[in-house]
């Protein structure tokens, strides 16, 4: 059920956040620097997708095009696992990371519709493979970890969210539709710190926030305004459990409060690609 506040509200709310947003933005979000380009050796890069930082501060970077992670200091010196195939340590086209509770790595291994979860020296176990039943995925796309380490799933053309363990014993909640708790092509998804999974829900243009038995609440739909997306499909929690989204369509990034999500700010907007 979408909460909603009169327009008064909504104003005045919006003008104190996103004023106070700006500031946040300035103090926290400046651009430092970059790293690799395009090609196959180390270091370099292919269609990258997927993000995460372990606990020692190495950004893991899944690449798309590659078939690889690559494991890498902010100053862009890499280490790299992985090349297409359907062994266990080969990937295709390799969407999602995270880091579990033990800072092994989790792949979202789209193309072989399986989940992998690595060492740093490329040594994986991996469970799923191509089905409908419960524990089996179509195109995953999304990983995150909750605090109890189990391993929370995007099923995009399942358009359902999984929870599993770590060996694989899985349960699941949605299906295709437009309702609180239904899912059409489900891409990103997040933990906050009170476990509720937070899903970019890409083909409905909104964001949802659920238990794990998939009681959902969305918020906000199709458009350009602040608080609405277009084809949303990164999505991450800060320390505040504040909502940050990948606004594709839009091009933009957008930023709402967990306890009121109908109050975001945004950053960006379309330019020329570097």
């Amino acid at each position: 059920m979408k909460r909603k506040l009169n327009s008064g509200t909504m104003a005045f709310a919006v003008g104190l956040f996103t004023l106070a947003m700006t500031t946040i933005l300035a103090a926290d979000y400046q651009f430092e620097k970059t790293f690799g380009s395009f090609g196959t050796a180390t270091g370099r890069f292919d269609s990258p997708r997927g993000v995460a930082v372990n606990s020692a501060q190495q950004i893991v970077v899944s690449e798309s095009g590659n078939n690889r992670i690559q494991i890498c200091s902010d100053e862009g010196s890499c280490t790299a696992f992985g090349s297409f195939g359907v062994l266990s340590g080969e990937f295709d086209r390799p969407r999602g990371v995270a880091i579990d509770n033990v800072n092994k790595i989790v792949v979202a291994d789209r193309g072989n519709d399986r989940i992998q979860i690595c060492s740093n020296s490329g040594s994986c176990d991996d469970f799923g493979g191509s089905g409908t039943a419960v524990g089996k995925f179509e195109s995953p796309r999304g990983v995150a970890v909750n605090n109890q380490g189990q391993i929370i799933v995007a099923d995009t053309e399942h358009h359902r969210i999984q929870v599993c363990s770590a060996q694989g014993s899985c349960t699941a909640f949605g299906s295709l539709g437009s309702s609180p708790g239904q899912f059409d092509l489900p891409a990103g998804v997040a933990v906050d710190h009170q476990g509720r999974i937070v899903v970019s829900d890409r083909g409905n243009d909104r964001i949802q926030s659920c238990n794990s038995i998939g009681i959902c609440t969305d918020f906000d739909g199709s458009g350009a305004g602040v608080g609405e997306f277009e084809s949303p499909r990164g999505v991450a929690i800060t320390s505040q459990d504040r909502i940050v989204v990948t606004d594709t369509d839009n091009d933009r990034v957008q930023i709402c409060t967990n306890t009121n999500p109908e109050v975001c700010t945004g950053f960006g907007s379309t330019g020329p690609k570097s």
